[in-house]
């Protein structure tokens, strides 16, 4: 009996929004890619979930649960720390975010293209 509580117990999802069913958020479309970059550079400066969420007019929930899947939550200051070392762990890039084709033989990616290369190395060099 024990048993069957606690698996049950843990087959659940530790946290899901309550506005968010079947894989789509209610009242919300989904985010555009635009959008998604403003989230990700508006947590870089340390900018909280509320005020993304109005001014991007999105729901608080699926800006939480976006960061919370691409390594972006907790507090702002530390998530500036930690966001590159999250890359390399994850296996994406460091600017845009996006998963990383890793080639099966020689030296291993850092970047997704050589656009997201070159903007990395003009940040770099301001």
């Amino acid at each position: 009996m024990l048993k069957r509580i606690l698996i049950h117990f843990l087959a659940e999802p530790v946290w899901m929004p309550e506005t968010y069913k079947n894989g789509t958020f209610e009242g919300g479309e989904d985010m555009t890619d635009a959008q998604k970059n403003q989230i990700r550079s508006m947590r870089m400066h340390g900018i909280g979930y509320k005020a993304i969420a109005n001014s991007l007019g999105l729901n608080v929930d699926q800006v939480h649960l976006y960061c919370r899947m691409n390594g972006l939550a907790g507090d702002g200051t530390l998530v500036k720390a930690n966001y590159s070392i999250w890359c390399k762990q994850n296996n994406r890039c460091p600017v845009c975010g996006e998963k990383l084709r890793q080639p099966k033989t020689g030296r291993s990616k850092k970047y997704c293209s050589g656009r997201c290369r070159t903007r990395a190395f003009r940040d770099k060099c301001n």
